[in-house]
């Protein structure tokens, strides 16, 4: 079986990676495609990540894919400034949406919590953010 490694955080080379693969696989030619990226958290909510530099975390950080996709977009003039704000503040309003959304439903029954089928998440006064 065939595999490449890409930079997980650039998001036309991670493009252009999986549709090879999805070509290769649609021909019966199995692959992996692995990913190179880093977890800006710790494994948990409140992890102070004392095994970690935290120069190695500001460093992962500016290559947020995000960032970079943006910065390509401006470059090719594919977006301009005002595009790029107004897709901000759109992202932002549909996350309070769901916030809002999510915050209005009803907490599970402690029989619901137990159906392994579903996941339950709720921010209890902060406990979980």
């Amino acid at each position: 079986m065939t595999g490449v490694t890409v930079d997980g955080n650039d998001v036309l080379e991670v493009k252009k990676a999986v549709e090879e693969a999805i070509k290769k696989a649609r021909k019966g030619e199995p692959g992996i495609v692995e990913l190179m990226t880093y977890r800006w958290r710790g494994h948990f909510e409140g992890d102070p990540c004392h095994y970690r530099d935290a120069r190695e975390v500001e460093e992962a950080m500016r290559l947020c894919p995000i960032k970079r996709m943006e910065r390509v977009l401006l470059d090719r003039n594919i977006l301009n400034g005002e595009q790029v704000k107004k897709i901000h503040a759109d992202v932002q309003e549909r996350i309070e949406e769901a916030f809002r959304y999510a915050e209005g439903l009803p907490l599970p029954t402690p029989e619901e919590t137990l159906d392994l089928d579903m996941v339950y998440a709720t921010n209890l006064g902060g406990v979980l953010e």
